[in-house]
């Protein structure tokens, strides 16, 4: 996937050239097109380029959203979802807060409120007994500063595993429009899920069965009390979990206004996007569908080559013209209706074992992948 993509994105000069300079401050312009085409997808929203800020890693990127969203004494209290992933609290307090970490326990639905609620209270009563502290920040027009942060991994925990209920979900945004607080959604773990069930048998419209905090407050009007936009959820992804640590890409999902702050960051701006090579690698991987699934033509010439073996591949049957409409480019049609059934078991375990040497020497197939790219060849010995 990666050796292929790469070797497209370097393989012209007014392709590459750009790429190995300093980017955009909020990422590479293709891999944000991609992602939020594939995002869409993904959770069924509607989304655009204009919501994403490519980062560094999730790690990075909560780090860049602490210093240009946050003060150490403007913002009173970090609310960590206990247990919690514990590299995070680093971060945190490498931005200005240690001694104000907070813990707060989970219950079957995720994240406790009653008990965040009484432990916002109580710290707001406190601070009312202090002399005020001054912000030692200033965010300028394109930033704000929130008074609280509460960090959670929503979907499967870090490290309990548990996954916060809709109704959890819906009551924590109204609370973080209330209370000022920027909920930080770790949603790394997202892209690690199946169904129990097969797809589609209970109308699933989507790949995952519970909206993230940012898509149920993008489903509200603007609060009254955020006059300029910027929300109060963000979507803290990487590709980490999907195409390896090493990468260090990921992306931030928020308002378009949230997203034009996080570029604003003085370390952006004056290095350029992070992570741009491997960002316009990663866009390419997306735009090209190596890194959806892998391509089934690849799979069915090879299948006739090396074993002697028909099988219909997706793009046969996606409409002409309108492909990306109901695409299938990862699938493909296995005929049984009219074969004997010992032949059937022979077909799949021959499949089998092209797929299993597929993924052994994947720089071989991939780079006959690239080779076939756009033919149909494979149409005229399978009608």
């Amino acid at each position: 996937m990666l050796s292929g993509a790469c070797q497209q994105v370097l393989a012209a000069g007014e392709d590459y050239v750009p790429i190995l300079q300093y980017g955009p401050s909020t990422g590479h312009p293709t891999l944000k097109n991609e992602l939020s085409r594939w995002l869409g997808e993904h959770y069924n929203v509607n989304t655009g380029p204009d919501r994403i800020c490519v980062t560094g890693g999730a790690s990075q990127g909560l780090s860049c959203i602490l210093q240009s969203f946050t003060d150490p004494n403007y913002t009173k209290a970090i609310w960590i979802v206990a247990p919690c992933y514990y590299l995070a609290c680093g971060i945190f307090e490498d931005s200005g807060f240690s001694g104000k970490l907070r813990a707060v326990p989970e219950d079957e639905e995720g994240l406790n409120l009653g008990v965040l609620r009484d432990k916002i209270s109580q710290l707001e009563h406190d601070e009312q007994q202090k002399p005020p502290l001054k912000s030692v920040k200033y965010p300028g027009t394109t930033r704000k500063l929130y008074r609280h942060v509460v960090y959670i991994v929503p979907t499967c925990a870090n490290p309990s595993g548990k996954t916060m209920s809709l109704r959890r979900r819906e009551e924590l945004v109204k609370m973080a429009r209330e209370k000022n607080i920027l909920v930080v959604c770790d949603d790394v773990y997202d892209f690690l899920q199946w169904f129990v069930t097969p797809k589609g048998q209970e109308g699933n419209q989507s790949d995952l069965r519970l909206p993230r905090l940012c898509d149920i407050e993008r489903a509200m009007d603007f609060s009254e009390q955020d006059p300029l936009h910027f929300g109060y959820t963000i979507s803290n992804g990487s590709f980490s979990k999907i195409a390896g640590p090493g990468v260090r890409t990921g992306w931030v999902e928020a308002t378009s206004k949230f997203v034009t702050g996080l570029g604003d960051t003085a370390s952006t701006l004056s290095g350029g996007a992070p992570s741009q090579l491997c960002a316009a690698i990663l866009g390419e991987s997306l735009r090209s569908g190596y890194y959806v699934r892998e391509e089934s033509l690849p799979v069915a010439d090879a299948a006739v080559e090396e074993e002697n073996l028909a099988i219909g591949y997706g793009r046969m049957f996606e409409v002409r013209g309108d492909e990306d409409s109901a695409p299938f480019r990862g699938d493909i049609r296995i005929s049984f209706a009219w074969e004997a059934e010992e032949a059937i078991v022979e077909g799949i375990q021959r499949l089998g074992s092209l797929l299993k040497r597929m993924l052994e020497d994947k720089a071989q197939y991939e780079s006959g992948m690239l080779k076939l790219k756009g033919q149909l060849k494979f149409v005229d010995c399978y009608k």
